[in-house]
């Protein structure tokens, strides 16, 4: 759970519920973005950017990449390497854990958007942005090298 004041306690009982029913599953919570009039419209724009990519480079459909409420299986995402650091480790910890054919899954959640004035973030919008798209290159990239071809010998070999 990230620190911004958004999530709230009372979810964590469906996350240890989500947890022992798929174990060794990294869990996100959902947002329901779309119908809280409080969300950012610069949010919910940056929410389908995020899932675009990730759905692209994993053939998952994820409806909140950007949730900062997650349960990770903590041995199998420590045995992946991570090379990016701020806001753009949340997408890759969840790409990489695909490549890795560690399930994804969502779950839904409340969230509080507190009043603009009150909000607190540290997300550069230029800075961050570029890091989040270069990442985003890269991980395209290699899906369609290393990625996709894997998935279709694993499928192949698999029937």
């Amino acid at each position: 759970m990230d620190s911004d004041g958004q999530h709230f306690a009372s979810d964590i009982p469906e996350f240890v519920a989500a947890a022992a029913a798929h174990p060794d599953t990294v869990i996100v919570g959902s947002r329901v973005l779309k119908t809280n009039n409080d969300v950012p419209q610069k949010n919910i724009a940056a929410n389908k950017f995020s899932n675009f990519w990730f759905h692209a480079q994993t053939f998952i459909n994820l409806p909140d990449t950007q949730s900062g409420f997650r349960l990770y299986p903590v041995e199998k995402i420590n045995a992946i390497h991570i090379i990016s650091g701020r806001y753009e480790a949340e997408l890759e910890v969840l790409v990489r854990a695909a490549w890795r054919f560690i399930p994804v899954m969502a779950i839904p959640i409340s969230v509080y958007y507190a009043p603009e004035n009150d909000r607190v973030s540290h997300f550069r919008p230029f800075t961050d942005f570029m890091r989040i798209s270069l990442l985003n290159t890269f991980l395209t990239l290699a899906a369609v090298i290393w990625f996709y071809p894997r998935k279709i010998w694993r499928k192949i070999h698999t029937l």
